[in-house]
């Protein structure tokens, strides 16, 4: 019996979470469009009803390092074992071609994820009127690397941050470089 559009768009979005465990909202809704199956309304009402029904669980993380454009600690989406029951009784039902393009889709935002995940900055002022600008790596979602720098501005510490946000990867390679050398 083949899902209604209404189901089968649960049961994406379903899927997508519960292999990407701690996605972000914005990379689940990018991912979920571009299915085809559904456009962002029907996404945004078929994820209000999975977390109204206890399927999918959305908030932020305990100590999340990761921040989003408005300076907020991300919120993320995580599938219930409930969630997880609901998938495995329907899954088999998502035809062959979804079935094709979630998998390769998933693949892709593993790799998207991590990219992502992979650095964070964070600005905070300090008692003595500087700002504190934190740099971290992460690897496995663990910190392997953490940098603290004072700034006499504001508008320093972001220009760094965002320089950090950019080329976090060759940065890091460089303090390496420079910390390993003979």
């Amino acid at each position: 019996m083949a899902l209604d559009q209404e189901t089968l768009n649960k049961i994406i979005i379903l899927k997508i979470v519960s292999q990407l465990p701690g996605i972000r909202q914005g990379m689940l809704a990018d991912a979920a469009v571009d299915s085809l199956q559904m456009n962002f309304i029907e996404y945004s009402l078929a994820l209000a009803e999975l977390k109204e029904n206890k399927l999918v669980h959305q908030a932020i993380r305990k100590s999340e390092p990761h921040l989003d454009a408005a300076n907020q600690a991300v919120e993320r989406l995580d599938i219930t074992a409930h969630g997880l029951e609901v998938l495995k009784a329907l899954e088999h039902q998502i035809p062959a071609s979804v079935q094709k393009w979630l998998q390769r889709r998933i693949v892709q935002l593993s790799g998207e994820k991590h990219q992502i995940e992979a650095h964070s900055s964070r600005i905070q002022p300090t008692a003595a009127g500087e700002w504190l600008l934190i740099l971290e790596r992460f690897e496995q979602e663990n910190p392997n690397f953490r940098l603290e720098l004072t700034f006499p501005t504001k508008d320093m510490a972001e220009k760094a941050a965002s320089a950090w946000e950019t080329a976090s990867f060759d940065l890091y390679e460089i303090i390496l470089q420079h910390l390993l050398a003979d």
